[in-house]
């Protein structure tokens, strides 16, 4: 088991547009934010926080805060061996409330300094790393899940004109098709099935613009069920049939090039 060690404690109150400058210390440093958000620049780089967020700062590393309101903050210094795990910088949501729950039991033991306080305090923190450790985990964990999303986001703008399996593509993601569902709208902002109707709809305008291919031998090539599912979708989403669209379109190339200067 990893070892930690008690350094400082400090509570204090940041005023609005709070700004501390440049520093760094030898150990690391948990801040936690109790009302308002900001940002703290760690070896250059920024993180936001906002109320119930914490940051970690590294040993030596370079670091300021930028608080936009007035705030109570917590800040706890400490040393830990790194066998177990990195401890990375940057800032995290306490989303749960755990580690505020931690620090609620370690700063009155900090401010009485009761027998073995010390030991008792290492502990705590130990906890608190614990939990950290598994945020980063499930913060991993979810970007590499978005990687499976990625890779399908390929398959699926190479293959949109075709019949494509959702149910596959979710096992191929390692999720169930709801989770995939979820996951697909929290990366791109909307679900498959709008995503690759969004693109079957971008390619049928390009050929209603640019070509003579029939209504009904362009919703074959789109992928749609039969030709009045193909016209009632478009006129759902654009206000007008295909046709109309189509006409509407040429109509307007005709009238520019009717307005456009002739080149002498």
């Amino acid at each position: 088991m990893f070892e930690c060690t008690f350094d400082f404690y400090i509570n204090r109150i940041n005023g609005n547009d709070f700004i501390s400058p440049l520093h760094s210390h030898t150990c690391f440093e948990l801040i936690y934010y109790y009302e308002s958000g900001g940002y703290t620049n760690i070896n250059g780089k920024r993180f936001e926080y906002q109320p119930g967020d914490f940051v970690i700062i590294p040993p030596l590393a370079h670091h300021d805060d930028h608080t936009y309101h007035e705030t109570d903050i917590i800040c706890i210094g400490f040393y830990y061996d790194n066998a177990e795990f990195t401890l990375e910088g940057g800032s995290y949501s306490d989303k749960t409330g755990q580690v505020k729950a931690l620090l609620e039991i370690l700063i009155p033991e900090v401010q009485r300094k009761s027998n073995h306080y010390a030991y008792f305090v290492n502990l705590l923190l130990k906890q608190i790393l614990i939990l950290i450790h598994r945020m980063n985990q499930n913060i991993n964990a979810e970007a590499g899940k978005h990687e499976h999303i990625k890779l399908l986001l390929n398959y699926i703008d190479q293959y949109y004109l075709t019949d494509i399996n959702l149910d596959q593509l979710a096992t191929i993601s390692q999720y169930s098709y709801h989770r995939f569902r979820h996951v697909f709208k929290e990366t791109m902002g909307v679900s498959p099935k709008q995503y690759i109707l969004s693109k079957r709809l971008a390619y049928a305008k390009k050929q209603l613009q640019e070509t003579d291919i029939t209504i009904t031998e362009l919703a074959y090539r789109c992928a749609f069920g039969s030709t009045s599912q193909f016209i009632k979708i478009f006129k759902q989403v654009f206000n007008m049939t295909p046709s109309v669209y189509r006409k509407i379109w040429k109509d307007k190339d005709y009238i520019d090039s009717t307005l456009s200067p002739s080149v002498q």
